[in-house]
């Protein structure tokens, strides 16, 4: 599954593995070493069981809020900081401009989270490659462009929570910044400043 190079990688493996995790019917009420078998595929089920308590110890003590920070209701959606602001002139001649604020850490495939709960759902554009949108209720949606079709987590229709990993981050689509987050909110039908937005409701986006 992937390339010697991908593997060797550990945030790409880890993705590979959780990407095929999630395609496994009723994994989560699996012993873990079995879990773990039917994406690795080892001769024997148990192979993963004496490391259990071990990596129970380790998640243990390393536990805590590994999201951006936010209110609880409203988190930032992506590690970094902000490397794109809303109304930028874009494109040749500026012929568009940035509808959106963009966050980035300086790595491909960091995890991008949905800033609220709502409802997701995904496509695609030549402009902005693999996109998910959320839709918060009350007048309220959220954007999240340039993922690589395989690293949208996410199904139409499915219902998300504040904080839940949606999409890793990359760069498809028309983008030239490097791997990011190019993230909007549409209020009552148009865009608002993402940056504007968050501090009102208590996360604000990283500088």
């Amino acid at each position: 599954m992937g390339s010697l190079e991908d593997r060797l990688n550990p945030t790409k493996a880890a993705t590979m593995f959780y990407t095929r995790l999630a395609a496994v019917d009723d994994w989560q009420n699996m012993p873990p070493s079995h879990a773990a078998h039917r994406v690795q595929i080892n001769s024997n089920p148990d192979h993963y069981t004496r490391w259990v308590d071990d990596a129970t110890a380790v998640v243990d003590a390393l536990s805590g809020d590994c999201s951006a920070p936010g209110s609880g209701e409203w988190i930032v959606p992506a590690r970094g900081t902000v490397t794109g602001t809303f109304g930028d002139c874009r494109g040749s001649g500026c012929s568009r401009q940035h509808m959106g604020t963009d966050l980035a850490d300086g790595t491909c495939e960091s995890p991008i989270w949905a800033a609220s709960a709502g409802t997701a759902t995904k496509w695609w554009t030549d402009l902005g490659g693999g996109v998910v949108t959320i839709d918060h209720g009350n007048g309220i949606t959220t954007k999240y462009y340039h993922m690589k079709k395989q690293n949208i987590y996410v199904q139409d229709g499915q219902q998300v929570a504040a904080g839940e990993l949606i999409a890793a981050s990359g760069n498809e689509g028309t983008s030239s910044a490097g791997c990011h987050l190019h993230f909007e909110v549409i209020k009552d039908g148009k865009h608002v400043n993402p940056e504007t937005f968050m501090a009102s409701v208590g996360a604000p986006l990283p500088k």
